[in-house]
């Protein structure tokens, strides 16, 4: 599906597309690289690059396509492998520790949100300790800051995984990362 996406879209367009996206952001770096993506249209329009060179530049990007699509589809069949000797497991810990992962972090965190919000009403009721108790609660923030990251990567990678799973297992090939790059240019409001 990706090779006739970047047969039917090309170079040309890709080149465009993201030097567009590239030149919405402040930064300069990807302000010089909207530049030379808009270079090297320029020099598309101008036919100082042949169509056989954008034809060997597009056979290059379907390559890189199918070759991303391999590694997913390799990752994809060792995730699934680890799954099914999950579920398949004598241990039942082994065989739950998905969901018991995501309710515990669900737990944790209404525990501590919950926690938080008390010691904001506290710190209201006293302001004699509010100083005391904000400057807790700041430093708080920041080392919760790390843990959560953690935590909810783990659990975000998990969900993603497994909606992709579901997917493949109901005959559906998710999208290749080209694929999902031109959707979101394409979906993007100028």
């Amino acid at each position: 599906m990706a090779l006739s996406l970047l047969a039917s879209i090309g170079l040309p367009a890709l080149v465009k597309l993201v030097g567009g996206a590239l030149g919405k952001i402040d930064n300069p770096v990807a302000k010089t690289a909207a530049a030379a993506l808009g270079d090297v249209g320029a020099a598309i329009g101008a036919k100082t690059i042949t169509p056989e060179q954008l034809a060997e530049g597009n056979r290059h990007i379907e390559a890189l396509d199918k070759t991303e699509s391999e590694d997913f589809q390799t990752a994809l069949r060792e995730v699934n492998a680890t799954m099914r000797a999950e579920a398949q497991s004598d241990d039942a810990f082994t065989r739950r520790w998905r969901p018991f992962f995501g309710y515990v972090t669900a737990v944790t965190w209404g525990l501590q949100a919950t926690a938080i919000a008390f010691a904001i009403v506290w710190a209201t009721l006293t302001p004699e300790q509010s100083a005391a108790i904000f400057a807790g609660l700041s430093a708080l923030m920041g080392a919760m800051t790390v843990m959560w990251g953690i935590a909810l990567s783990v659990l975000g990678v998990n969900a993603v995984q497994r909606s992709r799973d579901k997917a493949v297992a109901a005959g559906l090939s998710p999208p290749s990362m080209v694929e999902a790059l031109f959707k979101r240019g394409k979906d993007a409001k100028p």
